[in-house]
């Protein structure tokens, strides 16, 4: 919300500037900071448009979103994809599309709307999510899970567990901790209407809507779905790798 502020608030200084710059008779040369206002007005706009309405960039906190997403990587967020919206009011402007299980979507946490979270949609309204020692069943069914053999000597030392499950013929990796308990607690809920259950890749390291303090995310609060990562200053490797 900040930069969109600092956006808005130099189109309008700029704009204003440069509409100044008609007071001027046409035989006189515009001054200088006429030209440059203009210039800039054209770059702050373009930039408040694409970040608001088609991409804006993130970076990867923490690791709650392993193996897909790394700490430190920096990804491509398409804004388009669950309907358009004003800037700073969030109001939706022109619907598009919603979210199917299986998307990585980012979101502003219900109650703290200054903090944005990264998660995987795996519920969708109307369903009813069961989730209890380590396995998430979706309207009675258990979700698809194969458990990896070949984990690195790493993995093994650390207590991970990785696996890939499977959610409506889309796979993706997950982990779990071998050691931890968090796997035990039982959460069984319907979603309602126009909300979405989601859950970090990380399984037993995640704060996510089986959280009290996270919850089920309202279609309001999504600002788009993760597409990529461009960078990671740590692992150039990670640089363009597609999101599933």
């Amino acid at each position: 919300m900040g930069f969109s502020w600092f956006l808005i608030t130099a189109c309008v200084v700029c704009g204003l500037a440069w509409w100044s710059g008609h007071r001027y008779p046409r035989y006189r040369p515009m001054p200088v900071w006429v030209d440059l206002s203009r210039t800039v007005f054209v770059v702050f706009l373009f930039l408040l448009l694409v970040r608001s309405f088609v991409v804006e960039p993130y970076r990867v906190p923490s690791a709650s979103m392993m193996p897909t997403l790394q700490s430190g990587d920096y990804i491509v967020v398409q804004k388009f994809c669950y309907g358009l919206r004003l800037p700073i009011i969030n109001t939706s402007i022109m619907p598009t599309d919603l979210p199917q299980r299986g998307d990585v979507v980012a979101f502003r946490k219900p109650g703290d709307e200054s903090r944005h979270f990264v998660k995987r949609v795996v519920a969708l309204p109307g369903d009813r999510v069961f989730y209890r020692n380590k396995v998430l069943r979706i309207n009675g069914e258990p979700v698809g899970l194969e458990f990896l053999q070949s984990a690195t000597s790493e993995q093994a030392n650390s207590g991970f567990i990785e696996a890939i499950e499977t959610i409506d013929g889309t796979r993706h990796r997950i982990i779990h901790q071998r050691y931890s308990d968090n796997g035990q607690q039982e959460f069984e809920k319907t979603i309602p209407k126009a909300h979405y259950f989601v859950m970090g890749d990380n399984r037993d390291d995640s704060q996510d809507s089986r959280d009290p303090e996270v919850g089920l995310v309202p279609y309001s609060h999504l600002v788009g779905k993760v597409s990529s990562v461009w960078m990671n200053w740590h692992d150039f490797s990670r640089s363009g790798t597609k999101i599933q």
